[in-house]
């Protein structure tokens, strides 16, 4: 079903079908002239290449070794976290007057909202620098002329892939905490994978097949998007702990505001996004979610080594 979604949606651009099973995100692209993207592609040399993956490498470290001391503070800090929903919490707040959520907690469940960013930054640049490491070699093999893409090899289209994605795609997570909105949160800056094959796959498709009735068609489209997406979570939530608890295509315009409405607009979304925290990382600390994915201390599992070897 998925593949044809995918080709109905290729019915209409330049790209073979072959070809365009290689990207799943032909939306995602930074490349300024995308009717000369080739130009981009051949550009890309092997020193160019080595330097981009050392400075990746570098800033995957750092975010290695932010990770591991998000870990150890999470495991070594739990708090008791209350039966009662939050959201249930906040309505008990206007009819007792009990206290939401203590100051710690709040805290504590920020930190948790953070990890999550810095897991999926440090997936993606982990990912980039693999895919790095498989091109390296390919760059060596030269293109025979000018081909079309039905005539391309199957290592010329992975090739491109591999430069596309690691050179000129948008990162998984593009700096969620400067969003401006709940649009430009989920539309531009979140998990940019799902989003955009959400979009491709489910939104679009559904919409074109309602061209006589486009208001129809952007509303099922949404509606569909956001079943499957509910689809999915739950289910990764329950093959990850046995736990259910109970998402945007958007069309992200890009809204141009001055310096000052832009950071005011920045500080309100992310007052709203960490008074919210506690509703997303409530379930995960309940059922040990770190925990149970064995997610190890390397920093102190390391040290601990070290002073064994001494001793």
């Amino acid at each position: 079903m998925l593949i044809w979604m995918k080709k109905i949606q290729y019915l209409n651009e330049n790209p073979s079908f072959i070809s365009s099973l290689f990207n799943w995100r032909p939306h995602a692209l930074t490349i300024p002239d995308k009717n000369n993207y080739q130009g981009y592609i051949e550009s890309i040399t092997n020193k160019e290449l080595n330097l981009y993956i050392i400075k990746r490498t570098i800033l995957m470290f750092g975010k290695f070794l932010f990770f591991d001391f998000l870990i150890e503070f999470l495991l070594d800090n739990e708090p008791e976290i209350p039966e009662k929903l939050y959201i249930l919490r906040i309505f008990d707040y206007f009819v007792t007057g009990h206290q939401i959520i203590s100051l710690y907690n709040f805290f504590y469940c920020n930190i948790y909202l953070l990890l999550t960013y810095v897991t999926f930054s440090f997936g993606w640049d982990v990912q980039i620098i693999l895919f790095g490491i498989i091109l390296n070699p390919l760059l060596f093999i030269k293109n025979k002329g000018k081909q079309s893409e039905e005539n391309k090899s199957y290592i010329t289209h992975i090739k491109e892939w591999l430069i596309l994605t690691i050179f000129y795609t948008k990162p998984l997570v593009d700096k969620p905490f400067l969003s401006t909105s709940p649009r430009d949160f989920w539309s531009n800056r979140w998990h940019s994978i799902y989003r955009e094959c959400f979009r491709d796959l489910f939104y679009f498709p559904v919409r074109n097949f309602f061209k006589s009735n486009r208001n129809i068609g952007y509303i099922l489209g949404i509606l569909l998007v956001y079943f499957i997406s509910g689809i999915l979570h739950d289910y990764i939530n329950f093959v990850a702990f046995s736990y259910t608890k109970g998402y945007s295509t958007g069309r992200g315009r890009n809204v141009k505001d001055s310096l000052t409405v832009k950071i005011f607009k920045i500080v309100i979304f992310l007052s709203v996004l960490s008074l919210t925290a506690p509703w997303n990382a409530e379930p995960l600390i309940r059922v040990r979610y770190i925990e149970a994915n064995n997610t190890t201390r390397i920093f102190s599992k390391s040290v601990e080594r070290y002073e064994n070897w001494k001793i």
